[in-house]
């Protein structure tokens, strides 16, 4: 085994990761290969290293693209390198650094933001939660890097079915998966972005709730509209028709809350895109409720966040709670200028052992420490299950561990939970039942 010192950016200076070597013949081809160019046409494809292959563990791409990032660095490869480790770092729930290597493909802001004099902060939970009173649909976003972004949501889903609210819908669920309605935990095949365990946690919290999951991405061949529409404008109006037909379009009393990605929750066209809440408004007359996160978000470091954000945080309005900020007039302050009724100003990131707080998820989970000896001397996966779930239910909790015998981790209250340790190759080092005694607390943010 070899240690590899990583060098992306100063945020991940001193991170460490062991490097799996028993690969599969044509990873390992791959990898020597990437290792060994001489031109940038030689290099493997980003995608092909970071495809996951039969029988390996799911950390494995992210150990691979780790080694071979001075491959990638200076290449036209480095942007889609930069997007897809940084899912992988949020797969394996290392937040800080997902956040560090998405941040490295742009440039930072180098714009002062100030604030509009008599500015009101209001808190994003408590705004959504009134909103919702006469709302039938309400479309939150998120970046598929950033855990943090699901937060919200998750917070919402109680709060909203006590409103009357039977519909949770995402992009992220796999239309494929026919027991989604069925099981009370996601699996790998629920969707991509559903191995995040906050992702999962909103599963499991939507299916105990009695949320009916709605999937609404379009699949290759199904995609329908005019014929002058472009790839961008097929997959978004196959969404927006996808979305109506599974919930308002059968039931005329259905209230709906979407989580999206990115900017399918605009509700203007521009020139180069055309969004999925406008086509669903255009398709059912429903004016849904739009709320971005990604623009006035924390970043990997202060460089990167916008200057408005920089501005929320220097006037102390923003601490440890999502807010919405309202002008004078009573209008939603919209700085990023997106076009959506509300934006969102989520809080900094704070740490404990290297994990970040708001994986309490607003009391449902509270931090405990346990031990693994056997990361003291190499890699280690630890992974919290609950007892009665099978092995391809998404974890409850997961993160990596070297150089280190303690590992925190977030898991619900006065419950058992079997607690998985493996090497960087995938194989089981130990495998015991722990308890987390600890009571249940409410009334948290929701970070």
């Amino acid at each position: 085994m070899r240690i590899l010192r990583l060098s992306l950016g100063s945020n991940l200076l001193g991170l460490f990761v062991l490097v799996a070597t028993a690969l599969t013949p044509l990873q390992s081809a791959a990898l020597q290969d990437a290792q060994g160019k001489k031109t940038t046409d030689e290099l493997t494809p980003v995608r092909q290293l970071a495809k996951q292959a039969e029988g390996e563990p799911y950390w494995a791409p992210l150990l691979r693209l780790r080694e071979a990032e001075a491959q990638y660095r200076d290449t036209p490869q480095w942007s889609a390198y930069l997007q897809l480790r940084a899912y992988l770092e949020c797969k394996v729930g290392d937040h800080h650094a997902a956040l560090a290597s998405w941040d490295a493909a742009f440039t930072p802001p180098d714009s002062v933001g100030t604030l509009p004099a008599g500015i009101v902060a209001r808190d994003a939970l408590a705004t959504l939660s009134a909103v919702a009173d006469t709302a039938r649909v309400i479309m939150i976003n998120e970046r598929h890097h950033a855990a943090s972004d699901r937060l919200l949501t998750l917070a919402l889903l109680p709060i909203l079915r006590a409103k009357g609210f039977r519909y949770l819908a995402a992009e992220a669920f796999n239309p494929r998966d026919a027991e989604l309605n069925v099981r009370s935990y996601p699996v790998a095949a629920t969707g991509t972005y559903l191995q995040d365990p906050v992702f999962a946690a909103i599963v499991r919290e939507a299916r105990r709730l009695g949320y009916t999951l709605v999937p609404y991405e379009s699949l290759q061949g199904e995609e329908a509209g005019d014929d002058s529409m472009t790839a961008q404008q097929r997959r978004d109006f196959t969404q927006a028709k996808n979305l109506a037909r599974a919930t308002v379009q059968q039931d005329h009393e259905a209230k709906v809350l979407v989580h999206a990605g990115y900017s399918h929750v605009l509700e203007r066209a521009s020139e180069r895109f055309t969004p999925m809440a406008l086509y669903f408004h255009q398709l059912t007359g429903i004016d849904p409720v739009t709320v971005d996160q990604t623009r006035l978000s924390e970043r990997s470091s202060r460089e990167y966040e916008a200057p408005a954000y920089r501005a929320c945080l220097k006037a102390g309005l923003l601490k440890d709670r999502a807010l919405i900020l309202f002008q004078v007039n009573g209008k939603p302050y919209s700085p990023a200028a997106f076009a959506v009724d509300y934006q969102v100003f989520t809080p900094r990131t704070r740490y404990e052992d290297g994990r970040p707080v708001w994986m309490r998820c607003g009391g449902l989970r509270q931090a405990i420490r346990v031990a693994v000896p056997e990361a003291e001397d190499e890699w280690c996966m630890v992974v919290a299950r609950v007892p009665d779930e099978p092995d391809e239910a998404i974890p409850l909790d997961r993160c990596e561990l070297e150089g280190t015998q303690k590992a925190m981790l977030f898991l619900p209250p006065g419950k058992k939970f079997i607690l998985w340790v493996r090497d960087q190759d995938g194989d089981v080092l130990r495998k015991t039942q722990i308890i987390n005694p600890l009571r249940q607390e409410r009334g948290e943010g929701s970070n």
